[in-house]
């Protein structure tokens, strides 16, 4: 059982986060002080620092556990395919960050500065090759998948065209169909690897 003093903890560290998020999205970044985000949550200054190193690892925090998030809720689906399954992750991850561009604009310009955001960014781009990994592993097992292919080479390839097609949606005037342009890109990817139904057939025979 949780002690009052867990709980607490656990209830200003909420506040805080949700409070910080909550005036990015309203007023920027850059615009936002600590010392705004402890007024608006209603506790001193020096507390913000009890729970978070700085404003950049609130909105790191906030990319890792939604990420995470969407890894785990496709982990416990069954998929007929595994181009079934990446492609849900890269549609799903694309329609989260378009809802959320501001916040995911802050976080694409804030990697590059600091090194420790940076590490947290390569950890959690491994969790999506490992993914990606896990479904083409199994694609290559039930015959969808050339089993030629390259595995860990076509997995790094297709979190680096998420990431490379989310950086270039962020920068990009006027916006593309992010979640149609990826979905596209991915599928292309495929193509050369895929095993065709006829051949499948074929084999089964």
């Amino acid at each position: 059982m949780k002690t009052w003093r867990t709980k607490q903890k656990e209830h200003l560290n909420k506040l805080l986060y949700d409070t910080a998020l909550l005036l990015f999205r309203t007023q920027g970044f850059e615009n936002t002080t600590v010392q705004q985000i402890t007024q608006q949550a209603g506790v001193a200054k020096g507390t913000f620092f009890n729970y978070f190193p700085s404003k950049e690892h609130v909105v790191t925090l906030w990319y890792q556990q939604n990420t995470l998030n969407v890894l785990s809720k496709l982990d416990k689906k069954t998929f007929s395919s595994s181009k079934e399954a990446i492609v849900t992750l890269i549609s799903r991850l694309a329609n989260w960050i378009r809802k959320e561009s501001r916040l995911f604009e802050i976080k694409a310009g804030q990697v590059i500065s600091c090194q420790i955001l940076s590490e947290q960014e390569r950890s959690l781009d491994l969790e999506l090759i490992k993914y990606c990994q896990r479904h083409i592993t199994n694609g290559v097992y039930t015959g969808e998948i050339d089993s030629n292919a390259d595995i860990h080479f076509l997995s790094a390839l297709i979190v680096t065209i998420l990431t490379g097609t989310i950086h270039e949606w962020i920068v990009s005037s006027p916006r593309f169909a992010l979640v149609d342009i990826l979905v596209k890109r991915i599928e292309f990817v495929f193509q050369p690897v895929e095993i065709s139904k006829q051949r499948n057939e074929g084999k089964s025979r």
